[in-house]
């Protein structure tokens, strides 16, 4: 919707192991928990971060895209939060951004 007000940051998790993701204890359970279709929800994600962000070639878009791989829940959450910290640390903006 256009001309919405954009959020200061926005995280994206992505795993890049999918044999670490079928591991898990569950996984495939349930109705969307498929590999395959997984891979093309991504790839959906990226075709959208590419048009509304100019994902990869705009860093000032508040787009972050975080690699969690092989990476523990404490470690997530300490990455999430040092990306938070560094969002808030920044001066804001005298504008609000739009889509």
């Amino acid at each position: 919707d256009m001309g919405l007000l954009k959020p200061d940051i926005t995280i994206f998790l992505t795993n890049q192991d999918q044999k670490e993701n079928e591991s898990r204890d569950g996984f495939g359970s349930e109705r969307y928990e498929v590999a395959e279709f997984q891979l093309k929800v991504k790839e959906k994600f990226f075709e959208v971060f590419r048009k509304l962000d100019n994902y990869p070639n705009d860093p000032t878009s508040g787009l972050e895209v975080l690699d969690v791989t092989n990476k523990s829940i404490e470690e997530v959450s300490q990455c999430v939060w040092d990306l938070i910290k560094n969002t808030l640390g920044r001066e804001s903006a005298v504008e609000f951004s739009y889509f």
